[in-house]
């Protein structure tokens, strides 16, 4: 990157390290004058030598003569449950942008009406978080791809804050690229890095596991591979199941669903009914000649919490306590289990770890 353009007019805030490895860039365009600069735009000086050290320019316009870039103010994750990529944007004065979308390489779109009423605007920072949601665990190399459009369906251009003009005016990212810039950047917090680690050796192994995309591997460098020789089955987590839950209730066993939201079923041959500790009904499915009972949305920092299930059949209670790392457990300690199915357990224990770590 050789050159940048920074709106003016309103506060924009670069943040450590946004610049650092930036020793190509010369120039940057304000848009707006010296004093406004002054007024609206700071800039946190560590690691952002190469954008202190460029030439700055002052002018009313854009230096294109075009309209006003819309920013990119660059891109997050959330990890509740389900792995969703949020992208942050926000718009120059007068811009005539009116929609998002998102594009998923592998299938699927979102827009969204850039509009200030909307709960996707946050005020404060006058900016759009625009999130991507329900992106599965084998996927983390699936890029998402953005782009902005004005009321006719045309395409606007994209500046994104620290790598410049968007080339083809679209800007993509994975859930991979979230993790790897983590780990490339200095300055971070060791529970950031690990969390970090963790999520591309989930992925990886997710990958291997269901033999998907893999020769785009997440962890192409093998991040904790010393960790999951250490890793094994913690009695803390095994399932509570009644002794006489075959037989009085039919129930079968469980799986653990990896296919975007994480979530655990437990499943019977005969239909019963089913609560929570706090006595709300789960929604017995129907799945060939079995019945499930779901417990979705399990957070990363959640895999090792065991969820109370209070199964009811003919008026009798009984009582299954059960987390993403009981089914885990099944397998880390079943002689049988393949090879690829324990290494995704383990990486699912790495996982579960790294996010208590980080969200403590």
């Amino acid at each position: 990157m050789k050159s940048v353009t920074i709106p003016g007019n309103k506060y924009h805030y670069i943040a450590w390290s946004a610049f650092e490895n930036c020793s190509s860039l010369k120039d940057v365009y304000y848009i707006g004058t010296k004093e406004q600069r002054d007024l609206f735009l700071e800039i946190d000086e560590s690691n952002n030598e190469a954008l202190l050290n460029a030439t700055w320019h002052y002018t009313t316009t854009p230096s294109s003569g075009s309209e006003e870039p819309v920013s990119l103010n660059g891109a997050s994750l959330t990890l509740e449950g389900q792995i969703t990529i949020n992208f942050f944007v926000q718009l120059p004065e007068g811009s005539k942008a009116k929609t998002v979308k998102l594009t998923y390489a592998k299938g699927g779109t979102k827009t969204y009406a850039l509009d200030k009423t909307q709960k996707y605007y946050d005020s404060k920072n006058d900016e759009y978080k625009l999130p991507f949601p329900n992106i599965p665990a084998k996927e983390m190399t699936v890029p998402v791809t953005l782009k902005v459009y004005d009321a006719d369906g045309n395409e606007l251009s994209l500046e994104h804050y620290k790598l410049g003009s968007m080339a083809g005016n679209q800007y993509s990212y994975c859930v991979a690229d979230w993790a790897r810039n983590i780990i490339g950047s200095t300055g971070k917090k060791a529970e950031t890095v690990y969390l970090a680690k963790a999520l591309l050796n989930y992925g990886d192994y997710a990958q291997k596991y269901f033999g998907y995309n893999t020769s785009n591997p997440a962890n192409p460098n093998g991040y904790l591979a010393s960790e999951m020789g250490g890793v094994s089955a913690v009695a803390a987590n095994n399932a509570v199941i009644p002794a006489d839950a075959k037989e009085k209730i039919g129930y079968s066993g469980a799986s653990l669903i990896l296919e975007g939201a994480t979530s655990v079923r437990l499943y019977f041959t005969q239909k019963v009914e089913a609560k929570n500790a706090s006595g709300k009904a789960y929604t017995l499915q129907q799945s060939g000649k079995e019945w499930y009972v779901e417990i979705p949305n399990i957070a990363s920092k959640d895999l090792d919490e065991k969820y109370v299930v209070i199964v009811t059949k003919d008026g009798v209670d009984y009582r299954f306590e059960y987390s993403a790392l009981s089914y885990a457990n099944g397998r880390l300690t079943n002689a049988k289990a393949k090879t690829d199915i324990k290494n995704l357990c383990k990486a699912l224990y790495l996982y579960n770890d790294a996010a208590n770590k980080y969200f403590k």
